[in-house]
C-alpha cells in the first residue's frame, strides 16, 4: 500500500499536553483518519447497496 505524508498544524499547547501525557500524536492521527475513512467507505457501499435493493423491489 502506497503511503503519503499528512502534516497538521495544532496549538503548541495542545501538542505539550499530548506529549506529557504519553500520547503518540502520530499514531493516534493515522489511526483516527484510518477510521474515519473506513467509515466514508462503508457509507459509500450501503448507500449503493441501497440503490441496488430499491431496483430489486421496484
Amino acid at each position: 500500500m502506497d503511503t503519503v505524508v499528512v502534516s497538521v498544524r495544532v496549538k503548541k499547547r495542545v501538542k505539550e499536553i499530548l506529549e506529557e501525557a504519553g500520547i503518540n500524536i502520530s499514531e493516534e492521527l493515522k489511526r483516527y483518519l484510518e477510521d474515519l475513512a473506513w467509515k466514508i467507505e462503508m457509507k459509500r457501499s450501503l448507500e449503493e447497496l441501497d440503490k441496488v435493493l430499491r431496483r430489486i423491489k421496484e
